[in-house]
């Protein structure tokens, strides 16, 4: 295999001189790109402190890719941020699935081992990763929706994984806080209770978040904005509608944010849900098994 044809193998535009491969010259050119995107992340993330809409499309992205960092998350919303399947070139033509001509890559950030820097300290080194969404393909898109029934075992999911004391009230006991409560003292939440499902979710995963934000350390100014940004990803993962006026009206402690406090923002908030996420994800399990271990125990 010739310099050229490992080159397109490897999706990689190296840089060719006309004596050959000027290896200086490539690594000054992915420096500048690695530059432009971690750039374009901090502006994403700066505009993200004062446009709803583009919140919302950074929250949907972390419930399409839960397993994106923040980064790569701002990096999709300022790029695709429509994108539900990502795959490099070759793992689509792998797939049987060809990319569209005239299609422009994703650009993602992903780790490429660690190096010592000057000053003795450790640090993570980049590397540019190319992808395209399955909207540039002529492949098909395809989405799941959760049934009633389903999210019916999440709620019992989630009243089983509170990471606190939970109460909850009849709708019309007098006791009952009229709305979800969580009290970062006494580390209880109260939940007035619904025939509904769905709302009943949303009412749960609000609270629940709350106690798990509160669990971070995460600004007690924040905290109910946060509470509104993990039980929009839940409620979006698990196909429950809500409105969510509030992610439109961020407090003062968001908006007044730099980059890094949106990035951490963002961590905190992805790292909560998913921890609720996978605490329904493991009961909704668990309730499948059951029919066969009990099968196998009558045998």
């Amino acid at each position: 295999m010739n310099l050229i044809q490992a080159i397109l193998e490897n999706n990689r535009p190296e840089i060719i001189s006309g004596t050959g491969y000027d290896k200086e010259a490539w690594a000054k050119k992915k420096a500048e790109e690695r530059d432009a995107l971690f750039r374009t992340a901090e502006e994403t993330a700066l505009s993200c402190r004062t446009d709803p809409e583009l919140l919302r499309s950074v929250l949907d992205l972390m419930v399409r890719f839960p397993d994106q960092s923040p980064t790569n998350i701002l990096l999709l919303a300022a790029q695709s941020p429509q994108a539900t399947e990502l795959r490099e070139y070759r793992e689509w033509n792998v797939s049987r699935i060809g990319v569209k001509k005239g299609e422009t890559a994703i650009s993602l950030l992903v780790p490429g081992g660690e190096y010592t820097r000057g000053d003795g300290t450790t640090g993570t080194r980049w590397n540019v990763k190319k992808v395209f969404d399955i909207s540039q393909t002529y492949g098909k898109q395809t989405a799941a929706v959760q049934g009633p029934t389903l999210i019916k075992t999440a709620v019992e999911g989630m009243k089983r994984s509170v990471p606190c004391t939970l109460k909850i009230y009849g709708s019309g006991d007098p006791a009952s806080p009229g709305k979800t409560v969580y009290d970062p003292g006494n580390k209880v939440m109260e939940v007035t209770g619904t025939e509904y499902p769905a709302e009943m979710f949303y009412r749960l995963a609000h609270a629940e978040a709350s106690a798990v934000l509160d669990r971070q350390d995460v600004d007690k100014e924040l905290l109910g904005f946060g509470s509104d940004c993990v039980s929009y990803i839940l409620c979006r993962r698990w196909a429950v509608e809500k409105e969510f006026k509030h992610i439109g009206i961020p407090p003062e402690a968001f908006t007044d944010m730099e980059a890094r406090g949106v990035k951490r923002f963002l961590t905190e908030v992805r790292s909560a849900a998913e921890e609720i996420a996978d605490g329904i994800d493991c009961y909704v399990r668990d309730m499948k098994e059951a029919p066969e271990r009990d099968g196998d125990e009558a045998r």
